[in-house]
């Protein structure tokens, strides 16, 4: 989610395309295999204190040998977005985003067309997104997920507002590049 909202910022901002490996942040910055997972606020600390390495062949799992690389792509600053109505802003003003949300087992297959809606499970889990956008109408966020093309609309989905907490109870983050 983090890769995702700086590929998209650093697009906004200079029109031009950079890829990043998302699994330097696992590997290098937090010492954890990419199928562990780390929350988004402790992943964008380490994000901001050492910056991202640019992505390569062969960049995932990201290669340990590799976790002392140089071309790294740095966050100036990140902001807590405390609510949803923060969190518009944020995103009509200066772009995507990245939230938390709770998300069941459902999440994971989740077809083309539907309005995710979160349901309490014991098999819950924490997972991150970059938010692209809300329809006000629909009730929803758009987001930008990290389960490939194949997942909801081509790697994108809708979120109903309060679901799992996205960008609500659990708040989220604006990235400054």
């Amino acid at each position: 989610a983090i890769v995702a909202a700086m590929e998209a910022l650093h697009y906004i901002k200079v029109k031009t395309r950079v890829t990043l490996a998302p699994g330097f942040i696992h590997t290098c910055l937090l010492n954890r295999r990419c199928e562990e997972g780390a929350g988004a606020s402790e992943a964008l600390d380490a994000a901001s204190a050492h910056g991202v390495a640019l992505s390569f062949p062969g960049a995932y799992p990201f290669p340990t040998k590799q976790c002392g690389i140089k071309n790294l792509y740095t966050v100036r600053q990140r902001v807590w977005l405390a609510g949803p109505n923060e969190a518009m802003l944020a995103l009509a003003n200066h772009g995507p985003v990245v939230g938390d949300m709770w998300i069941a087992p459902d999440f994971v297959s989740l077809p083309a067309g539907k309005i995710y809606r979160f349901q309490d499970t014991p098999e819950r889990r924490l997972h991150s997104v970059c938010v692209i956008g809300f329809d006000r109408e629909q009730g929803c966020w758009i987001v930008s997920n990290s389960f490939g093309q194949k997942w909801g609309d081509g790697g994108f989905a809708k979120v109903a507002f309060g679901s799992g907490g996205l960008l609500g109870e659990r708040g989220g983050w604006q990235i400054i590049l």
